[in-house]
């Protein structure tokens, strides 16, 4: 099981005898933070076992279950993200929108049409050069769809997205699976 929160990412499987879990992490700071809610010593984090998760502890099901119980009852933020940013700082928070962003492939296309067309805006709103193309997940979390550049460093032109305006002047969401697709890939 994964379990990500705004204070870390960890791994909980199954090895060892009944009721033993091994918590794993790729950064010891995810394993602190279980330990701290779960009072355990840090002593008992191991370092650089050989495998893809180089910061483990051996636990049990009742420190995992309360970690999670834990973590729910202390939501307090209205963004996750957001939150995960405070505590945790950018690269933490990044990190975390490249799992979002991972996700958008299991979205319902017609859910991909619908918020595709929600996000599209023109550079007038945002204040920054040229057009600025929100059409796919990777342009919602800071690049432009066109030359693939952090939006703050854009310089796409209008000319250069007018082809792409004009599909987002249509109804995307009346769009057939193809033209989406197209209209997707373009630029």
């Amino acid at each position: 099981m994964w379990l990500m929160t705004p204070y870390g990412f960890i791994s909980a499987v199954a090895k060892g005898g009944k009721d033993t879990l091994m918590v794993r992490a790729r950064d010891r700071q995810s394993l602190e933070h279980y330990c701290d809610i779960n009072e355990l010593d840090y002593s008992l984090i191991t370092e650089g076992e050989g495998t893809d998760y180089p910061f483990r502890v051996v636990s049990n099901e009742k420190d995992v279950e309360f970690y999670a119980v834990w973590t729910v009852r202390n939501i307090t933020y209205s963004n996750f993200k957001t939150e995960a940013k405070r505590v945790r700082g950018k690269a933490f928070a990044d990190f975390l929108g490249e799992v979002w962003s991972s996700g958008w492939s299991l979205t319902p296309l017609d859910v991909q049409k619908r918020e595709s067309a929600r996000f599209a805006v023109k550079s007038s709103v945002l204040g920054y050069p040229g057009a600025i193309a929100f059409s796919s997940m990777d342009s919602m979390v800071g690049k432009c769809d066109c030359c693939g550049k952090k939006i703050r460093k854009c310089r796409c032109t209008d000319e250069e997205l007018d082809e792409y305006w004009d599909f987002l002047d249509k109804d995307v969401s009346a769009m057939t699976d193809d033209e989406y697709k197209r209209y997707e890939g373009m630029c």
